[in-house]
């Protein structure tokens, strides 16, 4: 996929994280992931949209000021991505660096692969 069409894919993706509305949460969803995407992390796996949505919905209740900001130029290559990014409260934005792998299906993520540096 070539990275002018994926970098807003993966802005809107790492936008949906911080987003409180659920409506509008739900919506971006399903505009940016296949409707059995399955995101694999080192702690858990989901599968689908409502388990991606509950999640989100707990990560926000557990770190409710915190920031997603990408850090490094995003690579591509057929329908695979690397994105890199860190998550962290305002006080601390790169508290938790994370690289994700993401494959594309039919312009949607598929499946998400979720690298954290030193995992606590």
């Amino acid at each position: 996929m070539d990275v002018t069409v994926v970098e807003p894919l993966l802005k809107d993706h790492l936008s949906i994280w911080p987003n409180r509305d659920e409506q509008e949460r739900k919506s971006l969803i399903r505009k940016i992931y296949d409707k059995d995407v399955q995101i694999v992390d080192p702690f858990f796996v989901l599968n689908g949209w409502d388990e991606l949505n509950q999640f989100i919905q707990k990560l926000q209740q557990e770190h409710p000021n915190s920031i997603f900001q990408i850090t490094q130029t995003i690579n591509s290559h057929h329908e695979i991505v690397r994105l890199h990014w860190q998550f962290g409260p305002s006080s601390d934005p790169g508290e938790i660096p994370v690289e994700d792998v993401f494959v594309f299906k039919d312009g949607k993520i598929k499946l998400l692969m979720v690298f954290i540096d030193n995992p606590k």
